[in-house]
Protein backbone atom coordinates (compact mmCIF):
# COMPACT_ATOMS: atom_id res chain seq x y z
CA UNK A 1 0.00 0.00 0.00
CA UNK A 2 1.33 3.44 -0.93
CA UNK A 3 1.96 6.15 1.64
CA UNK A 4 -0.80 8.22 0.01
CA UNK A 5 -3.40 5.51 0.63
CA UNK A 6 -2.13 4.94 4.16
CA UNK A 7 -2.59 8.66 4.86
CA UNK A 8 -6.13 8.52 3.51
CA UNK A 9 -6.92 5.57 5.78
CA UNK A 10 -5.39 7.34 8.77
CA UNK A 11 -7.40 10.47 7.96
CA UNK A 12 -10.65 8.46 7.94
CA UNK A 13 -9.69 6.86 11.26
CA UNK A 14 -8.96 10.29 12.74
CA UNK A 15 -12.34 11.65 11.65
CA UNK A 16 -14.01 8.74 13.43
CA UNK A 17 -11.85 9.26 16.52
CA UNK A 18 -12.60 12.99 16.62
CA UNK A 19 -16.33 12.37 16.25
CA UNK A 20 -16.28 9.80 19.07
CA UNK A 21 -14.32 12.08 21.39
CA UNK A 22 -16.62 15.03 20.70
CA UNK A 23 -19.66 12.92 21.56
CA UNK A 24 -18.08 11.68 24.80
CA UNK A 25 -17.10 15.17 25.86
CA UNK A 26 -20.58 16.45 25.08
CA UNK A 27 -22.17 13.70 27.18
CA UNK A 28 -19.74 14.12 30.11
CA UNK A 29 -20.64 16.02 33.32
CA UNK A 30 -20.36 19.79 33.09
CA UNK A 31 -17.23 21.58 34.17
CA UNK A 32 -13.72 20.37 34.79
CA UNK A 33 -11.92 18.50 37.56
CA UNK A 34 -9.57 20.20 40.02
CA UNK A 35 -7.39 18.07 42.30
CA UNK A 36 -5.67 19.25 45.47
CA UNK A 37 -3.53 17.44 47.99
CA UNK A 38 -5.14 17.36 51.43
CA UNK A 39 -2.67 15.67 53.74
CA UNK A 40 -2.38 12.09 52.55
CA UNK A 41 -5.60 12.26 50.57
CA UNK A 42 -6.60 14.02 47.35
CA UNK A 43 -9.40 16.57 47.33
CA UNK A 44 -11.62 16.75 44.24
CA UNK A 45 -13.46 19.84 43.04
CA UNK A 46 -15.84 20.31 40.13
CA UNK A 47 -15.15 23.64 38.47
CA UNK A 48 -18.16 25.08 36.61
CA UNK A 49 -17.52 28.46 34.95
CA UNK A 50 -20.33 31.06 34.93
CA UNK A 51 -22.73 28.97 36.99
CA UNK A 52 -23.91 31.80 39.24
CA UNK A 53 -26.13 34.61 37.98
CA UNK A 54 -23.25 37.05 38.24
CA UNK A 55 -21.14 34.90 35.93
CA UNK A 56 -18.70 33.81 38.61
CA UNK A 57 -17.10 30.37 38.50
CA UNK A 58 -18.42 27.78 40.95
CA UNK A 59 -16.22 25.13 42.61
CA UNK A 60 -18.07 22.20 44.14
CA UNK A 61 -16.48 19.69 46.47
CA UNK A 62 -16.81 16.09 45.25
CA UNK A 63 -17.07 13.62 48.16
CA UNK A 64 -15.64 10.10 48.04
CA UNK A 65 -19.10 8.63 47.64
CA UNK A 66 -19.31 10.48 44.29
CA UNK A 67 -16.00 9.13 43.04
CA UNK A 68 -17.71 8.22 39.75
CA UNK A 69 -18.23 11.94 39.05
CA UNK A 70 -14.53 12.61 39.61
CA UNK A 71 -13.59 9.73 37.31
CA UNK A 72 -15.97 10.99 34.60
CA UNK A 73 -14.46 14.48 34.81
CA UNK A 74 -10.94 13.01 34.73
CA UNK A 75 -11.85 11.05 31.59
CA UNK A 76 -13.31 14.22 30.11
CA UNK A 77 -9.99 15.99 30.66
CA UNK A 78 -8.08 13.16 28.93
CA UNK A 79 -10.57 13.16 26.06
CA UNK A 80 -10.05 16.89 25.55
CA UNK A 81 -6.28 16.44 25.26
CA UNK A 82 -6.76 13.47 22.92
CA UNK A 83 -9.11 15.61 20.82
CA UNK A 84 -6.51 18.38 20.54
CA UNK A 85 -3.85 15.85 19.47
CA UNK A 86 -6.18 14.23 16.93
CA UNK A 87 -7.12 17.57 15.39
CA UNK A 88 -3.45 18.56 15.18
CA UNK A 89 -2.58 15.26 13.50
CA UNK A 90 -5.48 15.67 11.09
CA UNK A 91 -4.21 19.12 10.22
CA UNK A 92 -0.80 17.66 9.40
CA UNK A 93 -2.32 14.93 7.22
CA UNK A 94 -4.41 17.46 5.32
CA UNK A 95 -1.28 19.53 4.70
CA UNK A 96 0.45 16.44 3.27
CA UNK A 97 -2.50 15.54 1.06
CA UNK A 98 -2.69 19.12 -0.20
CA UNK A 99 0.79 18.95 -1.72
CA UNK A 100 0.87 15.26 -2.59
CA UNK A 101 -0.38 13.93 -5.89
CA UNK A 102 -0.44 10.16 -6.13
CA UNK A 103 1.17 8.87 -9.26
CA UNK A 104 2.02 5.31 -10.30
CA UNK A 105 5.53 4.47 -9.11
CA UNK A 106 8.34 4.12 -11.62
CA UNK A 107 8.76 0.55 -10.42
CA UNK A 108 5.11 -0.24 -11.15
CA UNK A 109 5.42 1.30 -14.63
CA UNK A 110 8.59 -0.67 -15.31
CA UNK A 111 7.01 -3.94 -14.20
CA UNK A 112 3.96 -3.29 -16.35
CA UNK A 113 6.18 -2.60 -19.35
CA UNK A 114 8.19 -5.78 -18.68
CA UNK A 115 5.03 -7.89 -18.52
CA UNK A 116 3.81 -6.41 -21.80
CA UNK A 117 7.12 -7.27 -23.48
CA UNK A 118 6.99 -10.83 -22.10
CA UNK A 119 3.45 -11.27 -23.35
CA UNK A 120 4.58 -10.11 -26.81
CA UNK A 121 7.50 -12.54 -26.92
CA UNK A 122 5.82 -15.41 -25.06
CA UNK A 123 2.07 -15.21 -25.62
CA UNK A 124 0.01 -16.98 -23.01
CA UNK A 125 2.87 -17.40 -20.53
CA UNK A 126 1.89 -16.16 -17.08
CA UNK A 127 4.36 -14.68 -14.56
CA UNK A 128 4.00 -17.89 -12.52
CA UNK A 129 4.99 -19.95 -15.55
CA UNK A 130 8.07 -17.79 -16.00
CA UNK A 131 9.15 -18.21 -12.36
CA UNK A 132 8.50 -21.94 -12.42
CA UNK A 133 10.49 -22.34 -15.62
CA UNK A 134 13.46 -20.51 -14.10
CA UNK A 135 13.35 -22.63 -10.95
CA UNK A 136 13.02 -25.94 -12.79
CA UNK A 137 15.66 -25.23 -15.45
CA UNK A 138 18.95 -27.09 -15.11
CA UNK A 139 21.84 -25.19 -13.55
CA UNK A 140 25.43 -25.95 -12.46
CA UNK A 141 25.30 -27.32 -8.92
CA UNK A 142 27.82 -27.86 -6.18
CA UNK A 143 29.29 -31.33 -6.63
CA UNK A 144 31.53 -31.28 -3.55
CA UNK A 145 30.72 -33.53 -0.60
CA UNK A 146 27.44 -34.97 -1.93
CA UNK A 147 27.37 -37.28 1.11
CA UNK A 148 26.52 -34.21 3.24
CA UNK A 149 23.23 -33.69 1.40
CA UNK A 150 21.17 -35.55 4.00
CA UNK A 151 18.17 -33.34 4.84
CA UNK A 152 15.14 -33.47 2.56
CA UNK A 153 13.17 -30.28 1.82
CA UNK A 154 9.47 -29.90 1.09
CA UNK A 155 10.40 -29.71 -2.59
CA UNK A 156 12.01 -33.14 -2.38
CA UNK A 157 15.60 -32.01 -2.85
CA UNK A 158 18.40 -32.63 -0.34
CA UNK A 159 20.30 -29.90 1.49
CA UNK A 160 23.12 -29.95 4.02
CA UNK A 161 21.39 -28.90 7.24
CA UNK A 162 18.06 -28.63 8.99
CA UNK A 163 18.39 -24.84 8.98
CA UNK A 164 18.73 -24.79 5.20
CA UNK A 165 15.63 -26.96 4.94
CA UNK A 166 13.75 -24.42 7.07
CA UNK A 167 14.83 -21.59 4.78
CA UNK A 168 13.71 -23.66 1.79
CA UNK A 169 10.37 -24.19 3.53
CA UNK A 170 9.94 -20.44 4.08
CA UNK A 171 10.72 -19.69 0.43
CA UNK A 172 8.39 -22.41 -0.81
CA UNK A 173 5.56 -21.22 1.45
CA UNK A 174 5.83 -17.75 -0.12
CA UNK A 175 6.10 -19.13 -3.69
CA UNK A 176 9.57 -17.63 -4.07
CA UNK A 177 11.62 -19.43 -6.76
CA UNK A 178 15.15 -20.46 -5.78
CA UNK A 179 18.06 -22.63 -6.80
CA UNK A 180 20.06 -24.47 -4.17
CA UNK A 181 23.85 -24.12 -4.33
CA UNK A 182 23.82 -22.76 -7.88
CA UNK A 183 27.33 -22.02 -9.13
CA UNK A 184 28.26 -18.38 -9.77
CA UNK A 185 31.58 -16.94 -10.89
CA UNK A 186 33.13 -14.17 -8.79
CA UNK A 187 36.62 -12.81 -9.42
CA UNK A 188 37.58 -15.95 -11.30
CA UNK A 189 36.41 -18.28 -8.54
CA UNK A 190 33.31 -20.45 -8.34
CA UNK A 191 30.97 -19.90 -5.40
CA UNK A 192 27.85 -21.83 -4.46
CA UNK A 193 25.52 -19.58 -2.43
CA UNK A 194 23.05 -21.55 -0.35
CA UNK A 195 20.09 -20.04 -2.21
CA UNK A 196 20.05 -18.08 -5.45
CA UNK A 197 16.63 -16.43 -5.66
CA UNK A 198 14.71 -14.84 -8.51
CA UNK A 199 12.66 -12.03 -6.99
CA UNK A 200 9.06 -12.80 -7.97
CA UNK A 201 8.25 -9.14 -8.63
CA UNK A 202 11.41 -7.34 -9.77
CA UNK A 203 13.10 -10.46 -11.29
CA UNK A 204 16.31 -9.35 -9.56
CA UNK A 205 18.78 -12.05 -8.48
CA UNK A 206 19.07 -12.23 -4.68
CA UNK A 207 21.52 -14.38 -2.75
CA UNK A 208 20.70 -15.92 0.63
CA UNK A 209 23.63 -17.27 2.61
CA UNK A 210 23.17 -19.08 5.91
CA UNK A 211 26.27 -19.12 8.10
CA UNK A 212 25.69 -22.01 10.46
CA UNK A 213 28.85 -21.96 12.62
CA UNK A 214 29.36 -18.26 13.14
CA UNK A 215 30.81 -18.85 16.65
CA UNK A 216 33.67 -20.89 15.15
CA UNK A 217 36.59 -18.47 14.68
CA UNK A 218 38.17 -20.40 11.83
CA UNK A 219 34.81 -20.69 10.05
CA UNK A 220 34.21 -16.98 10.64
CA UNK A 221 37.49 -16.02 8.98
CA UNK A 222 37.72 -18.60 6.21
CA UNK A 223 34.04 -18.74 5.20
CA UNK A 224 32.06 -15.72 6.34
CA UNK A 225 34.64 -12.96 5.87
CA UNK A 226 36.08 -14.50 2.70
CA UNK A 227 32.66 -14.77 1.05
CA UNK A 228 31.29 -11.45 2.26
CA UNK A 229 34.21 -9.40 0.94
CA UNK A 230 33.94 -10.97 -2.51
CA UNK A 231 30.16 -10.77 -2.63
CA UNK A 232 30.29 -7.05 -1.87
CA UNK A 233 32.99 -6.44 -4.48
CA UNK A 234 30.83 -8.21 -7.08
CA UNK A 235 27.74 -6.12 -6.27
CA UNK A 236 25.89 -8.31 -3.78
CA UNK A 237 25.30 -5.96 -0.87
CA UNK A 238 23.80 -6.95 2.51
CA UNK A 239 20.28 -5.52 3.01
CA UNK A 240 20.04 -4.93 -0.75
CA UNK A 241 20.46 -8.15 -2.72
CA UNK A 242 22.28 -10.31 -0.18
CA UNK A 243 20.31 -11.86 2.69
CA UNK A 244 22.30 -13.40 5.54
CA UNK A 245 21.23 -15.54 8.47
CA UNK A 246 23.41 -16.89 11.26
CA UNK A 247 23.43 -19.48 13.98
CA UNK A 248 25.72 -20.89 16.65
CA UNK A 249 25.61 -23.87 18.98
CA UNK A 250 23.68 -21.84 21.56
CA UNK A 251 21.55 -19.84 19.12
CA UNK A 252 20.00 -21.92 16.29
CA UNK A 253 18.26 -20.38 13.32
CA UNK A 254 15.05 -18.57 14.23
CA UNK A 255 12.56 -19.67 11.57
CA UNK A 256 10.32 -16.72 12.41
CA UNK A 257 13.21 -14.38 11.63
CA UNK A 258 13.78 -16.19 8.34
CA UNK A 259 10.11 -15.74 7.48
CA UNK A 260 10.29 -12.03 8.36
CA UNK A 261 13.34 -11.60 6.12
CA UNK A 262 11.60 -13.35 3.24
CA UNK A 263 8.55 -11.13 3.60
CA UNK A 264 10.66 -7.98 3.82
CA UNK A 265 13.03 -8.59 0.91
CA UNK A 266 11.13 -10.92 -1.40
CA UNK A 267 7.35 -10.42 -1.06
Amino acid sequence: MSLYKKVLEEKAALHLKISTLEERIKAAPEGTLLCYKNGTRTKWLQKIPGKEGNGHTVRRFIPQKKRGLAEALAQKTCDKYDLLDARQELKALNAYLKIHEEKPSRKANALTQRDRIRELLHPGQSPCDELRAWQEASYPKNTRYPEHLTVKTVRGEYVRSKSESLIALVLTNHNIPYRYECAIEIEGNTFHPDFTILHPVTREIILWEHFGRIDDEQYFRSDFVYKLVRYIRSGFIPDKNLIMTFESDEHPLDVQLADTLARHYLC
